[in-house]
């Protein structure tokens, strides 16, 4: 199953890290990821200050301690997208949060099922100013 989101993984990754980079908006990487995937596998941009997103980020986070024993502390999120997958929703996030006192930013991917819950799917630190 996780095989078929790599490729959605890789892309949005891809997206996020350039929107982040070169400060384009989420927005534009949304709709460049429309123009790859196609307008039914769109990531649409979401509110980083959503409760709903914020939720998706603290689990992301608090998640990522639980597998790898680390002691991240949420801050806020920075930018958020999402797109539909059938009875899922994926999102892909980039948080703020602190490592030892220094804030540091992570990108995110939590898939969402009415049926099976939240699940996260990558954390990884990127090296972004924050």
């Amino acid at each position: 199953m996780a095989k078929e989101f790599r490729p959605l993984l890789i892309i949005f990754f891809s997206f996020l890290i350039s929107s982040t980079l070169f400060d384009v908006s989420v927005t534009t990487a949304a709709d460049d990821a429309n123009e790859v995937l196609g307008p039914t596998d769109a990531f649409r941009a979401l509110d980083s200050e959503d409760p709903l997103v914020v939720t998706v980020g603290k689990f992301a986070v608090d998640e990522n301690n639980k597998q790898k024993k680390e002691n991240i502390q949420f801050e806020n999120v920075l930018k958020a997208a999402s797109q539909q997958i059938g009875a899922k929703t994926e999102y892909g996030l980039l948080i703020k949060a602190a490592e030892n006192g220094t804030s540091n930013t992570y990108a995110a991917i939590v898939l969402d099922s009415k049926d099976s819950g939240k699940e996260l799917v990558g954390f990884r630190k990127r090296n972004l100013a924050v």
